[in-house]
């Protein structure tokens, strides 16, 4: 310190040239500065990058000046009152220039997916803050300890001796010493709260939020999403708590703080709009881009911390956001469970369970057979065919052993009728039918059925019927009197052209005509026109090896994936068949022999495949129910039945078809012994 002052004394550097020209340096980070502090959409970009580039164009306006208005550079020129006057103003009012220029914002657009905001995604942020947020304290110590008492400090003992050997009156002492203070205070002001500030504030800022509180037991930290996002809640109905209009995000940060059942929230800073929601962010509800471009979402991060007293007495969370006393014990609030770390909300409807207490008990909700949460009343099916009191009948409202199901484009019913050799068709809220194949009398002409078992419906409203006991497939044209033979001879036979017990059918796109072959254990290909079929599956030797089936019923062909699903009945299984230039077998449901678990069937008649999905749905016969196997599992989930055979709304006695309608809004299911189809809403 002292070889610089030595070296400045002799350039002529004066300490009010330096003092002056700090200014120059320092000004531009002035007006940043004060935004931050009074206005809430001023950005850490547009403080940290107004003050440098303030401070470039103030030297050069300095420098210019200088040299324009006295021919050179020099500390005679720079010093002049007119040069320091114009780079200390260039300096102060270039930032309202700059800070315009940065997009206003509450936090940085270093968040990935701006449409879906991720905790993580905000976490990584905030932590990134926090570690940093002490190199800032130590800097500020740092610099407050050195401008304050170490850089001083020989001035203080240079005084001082002056005063004992001097003995200078105590009013000239003062006045020296204090304006050599207000010089150094003045210098310490605009280093602290000038240039230093802007730089502390943003972690000041955050820090605040995350420590708010009013006892240990109710800490929380708050994050902050970016701007122009909102929050759309699965059912705002359940998950709003209240809104109402406040000032700032801040005051709306502080509500939901203050909420017990907080934990997300938005803020509109235009419409002053504060939304606090019940809820977590991963299964409530998701962050969107919204409509107000100052909008910001809000959320109250959950730590397994917050959870440690889960099950101990009461005395242990009081004073407790989090957990609630009941029974003596420390339990989790209302609409949320315990999931072994935290609290978790409770779910809606149609989100995945293992326990009823994963469910809103305040809506009545429970964990149904099918793993899903949802009323009790979901298993209850309605009848859409039949009588529906387990009686058989033959007039257009009746049904004997209802086989094979199609649902047409327009969500008719098509059913056939097994013991009344016909097929009807049933439009939606009406339980008459029309008779659309057969005449309701066992015959071999082109007009008749005999023993109708699958039918599979295209998008033009043709219907394929597997006519069992003529050994045929007949295709009816909409609208037709009579079918076209489309399949088989019409012989029963187990040859190429012949069928010994066809059973189930599905048809592709281009019409060709896929069917399983029950006692001859193969399902067969007929192209259109096609005298004769191929076959793509079995070997025609009943057997339970991978390239074998077990008297196979019906099937399902995804004609985007090319593969073939059937139910190997006699082998309890699933399978699918890829159809492609190799031949590729896999097992995807059932196959670990007869059974009533999860993962075991019990003769499956029938199989469809959700679209939008991959679900496999499988009429499980004799297990008197119906399974969901999701993609890849090992067991699958009771839809409708209990297992058990029975007649009422909510079981099923030997089901053999299953359909989805187009939306896939509804499960349909052939109720073969009870003489019905069963309608089951899907969730």
């Amino acid at each position: 310190m002292s070889i610089l002052s030595i070296g400045l004394y002799y350039i002529s550097i004066s300490l009010g040239y330096l003092y002056r020209m700090m200014r120059i340096i320092i000004s531009s980070a002035v007006l940043p500065s004060v935004l931050i502090l009074l206005w809430n959409k001023q950005n850490k970009l547009a403080t940290c990058l107004s003050p440098p580039l303030g401070f470039i164009c103030s030297i050069i306006s300095w420098l210019l000046t200088a040299k324009y208005v006295f021919g050179k550079i020099d500390i005679e020129s720079t010093g002049s009152d007119l040069s320091m006057l114009v780079g200390n103003l260039v300096a102060l009012f270039s930032p309202i220039v700059f800070i315009p220029l940065f997009k206003i914002k509450l936090i940085d657009d270093d968040l990935p997916n701006p449409n879906k905001v991720t905790i993580e995604d905000i976490e990584r942020g905030i932590n990134y803050i926090k570690e940093n947020s002490r190199y800032v304290r130590l800097l500020a110590i740092g610099i407050v300890i050195c401008l304050t008492i170490i850089w001083p400090w020989p001035l203080y003992v240079h005084q001082n001796t002056t005063v004992i050997k001097k003995q200078r009156s105590c009013s000239n002492f003062d006045f020296e010493f204090l304006n050599i203070l207000t010089l150094f205070g003045k210098f310490y002001y605009r280093m602290i709260f000038s240039y230093y500030f802007p730089f502390i504030i943003p972690f000041f800022y955050w820090n605040v939020l995350e420590l708010q509180s009013i006892s240990i037991g109710w800490q929380s930290t708050i994050i902050l999403s970016n701007n122009g996002l909102e929050f759309v809640p699965i059912d705002e109905e359940a998950l709003l708590l209240f809104k109402i209009n406040t000032s700032s995000i801040q005051s709306c940060t502080k509500i939901c703080h203050s909420t017990v059942h907080c934990r997300i929230f938005d803020y509109d800073d235009q419409t002053d709009r504060c939304r606090i929601f019940e809820g977590d962010i991963i299964t409530m509800g998701s962050i969107v881009i919204s409509s107000f471009s100052h909008s910001y979402v809000g959320l109250i991060q959950l730590d397994s911390e917050h959870f440690i007293h889960h099950g101990r007495s009461c005395s242990f969370c009081e004073g407790s956001r989090y957990l609630i006393c009941i029974n003596s014990t420390c339990q989790c609030q209302a609409n949320t469970f315990f999931n072994g770390l935290i609290c978790q909300s409770q779910k809606f409807v149609g989100a995945k369970c293992n326990n009823v207490k994963e469910c809103r008990l305040d809506r009545n909700y429970t964990c149904l057979p099918r793993k899903q949460c949802g009323p009790t009343s979901l298993q209850n099916g309605i009848t859409v065919g039949g009588y529906g009191n387990g009686t058989a009948g033959n007039d257009l409202t009746a049904l004997n052993y209802p086989w094979g199901i199609g649902i047409g484009i327009d969500e008719s019913i098509y059913v056939s009728d097994y013991n009344n050799n016909r097929v009807i068709k049933l439009q939606e809220g009406s339980l008459v039918g029309t008779t659309i194949a057969g005449t309701g009398i066992a015959g071999n002409s082109a007009g008749q059925l005999k023993i109708p078992l699958d039918l599979f419906v295209d998008s033009s409203s043709n219907i394929y019927v597997v006519d069992n006991d003529n050994y045929r497939v007949m295709l009816w044209r909409k609208n037709a009197t009579v079918g076209i033979k489309v399949a088989g001879s019409g012989s029963q036979g187990s040859t190429a052209s012949t069928f010994r017990e066809p059973n189930g059918i599905t048809v592709d796109s281009m019409g060709n005509v896929y069917v399983s072959d029950f006692t001859t254990h193969r399902v067969m290909k007929w192209a259109v026109n096609a005298t004769f079929g191929t076959m793509v599956a079995g070997t025609g030797v009943s057997g339970n090896s991978t390239d074998q089936v077990y008297q196979p019923a019906g099937l399902y062909f995804d004609e985007i994936k090319s593969y073939l699903y059937i139910a190997d009945a006699s082998n309890h299984r699933i399978q699918r068949y890829y159809l492609g230039s190799t031949i590729n077998i896999t097992t995807v449901a059932g196959g670990y022999g007869l059974g009533t678990g999860n993962q075991q069937l019990n003769t499956p008649y029938s199989v469809c495949v959700s679209k939008k999905t991959g679900d496999i749905y499988i009429a499980d016969t004799f297990n008197n129910r119906i399974q969901r196997w999701s993609p890849g599992a090992t067991s699958g989930v009771t839809i409708v039945g209990s297992g058990g055979l029975g007649s009422n709304s909510t079981m099923l006695n030997a089901p053999r078809g299953i359909a989805l309608n187009y939306n896939e809004t509804y499960l349909y299911v052939t109720d073969y012994n009870n003489h019905r189809v069963q309608r089951f809403k899907l969730i």
